[in-house]
């Protein structure tokens, strides 16, 4: 058939009906404006989506898309058949170039690994030639100067004056061989000391890695799950030692675990996790609402009178009042109390020289949690968002609202920290978030074990896990009653848990 307007022969399919009749080639409409007179005839106005819809027309244009997808679905019919045939060597293929890579980057990193042994050895050998010629040039003389056979000779010729022989013998001893013999004694303390200490190489930064994770997430593989059972590195095996007053303990550098007395809140009690010896010390008289550890086993306290305390073995040296307001949330951060009260007003105090550092306040949603990052930086915890501020200025850093009520947080560094909500969600902060569902309830608590792993705590769900703090992997889990807090010791391999 011909179009009636530039009078090429064109399939039928391809030439659209206008509203005066006339048949013309589909380009020709999808170049007009919206509103355009006939081109043909030029005796009307045409809206161009009306005249598309237009029966004839809408019936041509939805087989032209048919016939379009139709030839994709066969592209892909046609990939989907070679990739049938050859799979297996289409994936050996692309991972064998990365094995390859990888091989490469071995044999790269091993020329220079050498090298750098090679480097630190040859030092070794010629720092130890250069002191052995030192040496020699310093100790050969002192050597020469001792003259054996005469001194023999005179110890043993027959004059019988004993007294001069023994002041001789005396003074050689004294200022002579005895000082030699110091020296080579202390020329025998050089050794060759080997390290002990692990490497610091990170491997993976200096290989590389495959980004796996990623894939298995985007692609939803299933990985092989840790067998938890074999993998614990501890007795799963709990036994009740003492009972706490707070929801919180403190572990002393002389392995004594320290927190509130659970009959009389105002006292301190202490447990020794390898006697079970329980001691409990007078406190002031008004109970403790919060207890930090600071340097040197200071133990700081805020009561439930406004005073912040510092303690000594368990002896006040120091106490400041605070505003008399109900406080909701504290924190220590080297020598700073910081506290925050229901009005929003925070205040950071130095416990040793009493003094306030700051004071502001903040027009905030509730805040439930406080944690200092650095001296600069304090993230607040608001319902179901965290906040990160630039105390200097007041300003806010970073902003994130997610599902669930904040329930708990713990800081790894000053740009990492966990955060525990009240669905059994956990969300690790590391310039942007990642979420992980931990927990069936609420996570009670979340606790670093500064060696590359975290305890999330939930007393819902009765279970301790143990995760790999930096992908995120399940490691560990264990099952307990009522759990509430708990912590890895530092002085003993033991982990105390709160109910």
């Amino acid at each position: 058939m011909i179009c009636e307007y530039c009078k090429l022969v064109e399939q039928e399919l391809k030439l659209f009906t206008l509203p005066c009749g006339y048949l013309v080639c589909l380009h020709h409409l999808e170049d007009q404006e919206q509103f355009f007179r006939c081109f043909v005839c030029k005796d009307h106005m045409i809206e161009k989506q009306a005249c598309l819809d237009m029966a004839k027309n809408r019936k041509k244009l939805d087989e032209i898309s048919f016939l379009e997808q139709k030839d994709l679905i066969f592209e892909s019919c046609d990939k989907i058949d070679k990739l049938k045939k050859t799979l297996k060597s289409c994936v050996s293929e692309h991972l064998s170039q990365i094995n390859r890579q990888m091989d490469l980057k071995r044999e790269y990193l091993k020329i220079e690994f050498d090298k750098l042994v090679d480097d630190h050895h040859g030092s070794l050998v010629k720092d130890l030639k250069d002191f052995e010629s030192n040496f020699m040039h310093f100790i050969e003389p002192k050597i020469k100067e001792f003259n054996t056979e005469q001194i023999r000779l005179y110890l043993n010729n027959q004059d019988q004056n004993f007294k001069s022989k023994n002041e001789f013998i005396v003074n050689l001893n004294k200022n002579k061989i005895d000082q030699l013999f110091t020296k080579m004694e202390k020329f025998k303390n050089v050794k060759f000391i080997q390290s002990a200490k692990p490497s610091k190489y990170e491997m993976a930064e200096m290989f590389g890695t495959l980004g796996l994770k990623e894939i298995f997430e985007d692609l939803k593989l299933c990985s092989k799950q840790p067998d938890t059972k074999s993998q614990l590195p501890f007795s799963s095996k709990f036994s009740l030692k003492c009972q706490f007053g707070l929801n919180t303990f403190l572990e002393l550098s002389t392995g004594e675990l320290v927190s509130s007395s659970l009959w009389d809140p105002s006292n301190f009690l202490t447990v020794h996790p390898y006697c079970t010896q329980i001691t409990e010390f007078p406190g002031h008289k008004s109970r403790f609402n919060f207890m930090f550890l600071a340097d040197n086993d200071v133990i700081v306290t805020i009561s439930d009178d406004f005073f912040i305390r510092a303690w000594k073995d368990f002896k006040c040296f120091k106490y400041i009042p605070l505003e008399r307001l109900t406080i909701i949330a504290a924190e220590l951060f080297k020598y700073n109390v910081i506290t925050v009260n229901y009005a929003y007003h925070f205040q950071f105090v130095n416990f040793e020289t009493g003094q306030t550092i700051k004071k502001f306040n903040l027009n905030l949603s509730p805040i439930s949690l406080i944690k200092p990052l650095s001296h600069a930086m304090l993230l607040t915890a608001h319902e179901n968002q965290f906040i990160i501020w630039n105390i200097d200025n007041l300003k806010e850093k970073e902003r994130l609202s997610f599902n669930g009520l904040v329930s708990s947080i713990e800081t790894i560094n000053t740009v990492e920290f966990f955060i525990g909500t009240n669905n059994g969600q956990v969300i690790k902060w590391h310039k942007k978030p990642t979420f992980r569902t931990c927990h069936l309830g609420p996570v009670s608590c979340i606790h670093n074990c500064n060696n590359g792993k975290i305890l999330t705590i939930s007393c819902q769900d009765n279970t301790l896990k143990f995760w790999d703090c930096k992908n995120f992997d399940l490691l560990y889990e264990i099952n307990l009653y009522m759990p509430y807090v708990g912590k890895i010791l530092k002085c003993y391999p033991h982990m105390a848990c709160k109910d």
